[in-house]
């Protein structure tokens, strides 16, 4: 009887303490309490970032908490800067959603981006919904950073939704 030889695929992840460094200065008060390991990926993915939870399971055999994934074609071809635009977006990912009963208790969550259009329909029909107003303030107070100039302030109902954006 022959002996059954199995071959594995290729493992297209290597933890990355590149990434980390770059990542380190910009964590904030939430993402400083989540353990995370930063890998990279060398094969092409339909992403540039990826950020997620991991299982239980996971967490129990390796103490992480968040997986931050990154193309390596994109990071070794980009300045530092765009590095840590995508870092910050993807650390942006980690929420601690906390229990009613007990607000120090919950779990890590995974979340949703602020806005999600199309660049097409924000030239046809300018500013639609809120989300795209809010963005467009973020945009704003960007440009203004330089200049000094205070963003126009916001309406109470503007408010009132970005409160629930980021609720959610």
């Amino acid at each position: 009887m022959e002996e059954l030889e199995l071959k594995l695929k290729p493992n297209h992840f290597k933890q990355s303490s590149d990434v980390e460094k770059v990542a380190k200065p910009i964590l904030n008060d939430v993402t400083k309490l989540a353990n995370i390991c930063y890998l990279l990926i060398d094969k092409d993915t339909k992403y540039l970032g990826k950020c997620c939870v991991v299982s239980k399971e996971f967490k129990l055999l390796t103490g992480y908490d968040y997986l931050i994934i990154i193309q390596k074609g994109y990071w070794k071809s980009v300045t530092l800067k765009q590095k840590q635009a995508l870092l910050f977006h993807e650390l942006e990912h980690i929420i601690f959603k906390p229990t009613v009963a007990d607000p120090g208790m919950g779990s890590w969550a995974c979340r949703r981006h602020d806005i999600e259009e199309f660049n097409s329909v924000v030239k046809r029909f300018g500013q639609w919904d809120i989300s795209v107003s809010l963005m467009e303030d973020a945009l704003d107070s960007y440009k203004s950073k330089d200049k000094k100039v205070e963003p126009k302030p916001k309406t109470r109902m503007e408010e009132l939704i970005e409160e629930q954006v980021n609720l959610n």
